[in-house]
């Protein structure tokens, strides 16, 4: 009875680690939504606006146009919430607009944010703004 009991924990321990969204990788913006409004980030090899983001071993790192600003975050999986920690964020002046890349920091620094990934989709809402990312390949 005792194996029995044991066998059955193991089983729906495996089985709630299976649902776990895994959000590690590499992710491109691809819109951003406020409120009704929907911008999408505009083709990358033509305009060079592109923002990038890197999730990997609790480390999140991330740049468009030509800044880059890395931090640590915490994903809490169970209640799928990921709350950016310290970020530090290069200020280069560039000219191509870095409203992307501060659209990404501006959420990691405003608190939790809920998290939704739908196969190579991952959405993140804080208030009524969401980002939109497409995973682009592994951590």
């Amino acid at each position: 009875m005792r194996s029995l009991i044991v066998v059955a924990v193991l089983l729906v321990a495996s089985a709630c680690a299976a649902t776990v969204p895994q959000i590690e990788g590499q992710w491109r913006l691809e819109s951003v939504i406020d409120g009704g409004s929907v911008q999408r980030v505009p083709d990358a090899e033509r305009h060079r606006l592109s923002a990038n983001m890197s999730i990997a071993n609790g480390l999140l790192r991330t740049g468009a146009a030509c800044n880059i600003a890395e931090g640590s975050y915490e994903y809490r999986g169970k209640s799928r919430t990921l709350e950016g920690r310290t970020h530090t964020m290069t200020l280069m002046g560039c000219v191509d607009p870095a409203e992307y890349e501060y659209a990404i920091v501006g959420m990691l620094s405003s608190g939790p944010i809920d998290v939704m990934l739908l196969g190579e989709t991952m959405l993140w809402t804080s208030g009524d703004r969401t980002l939109r990312f497409t995973r682009t390949g592994e951590a």
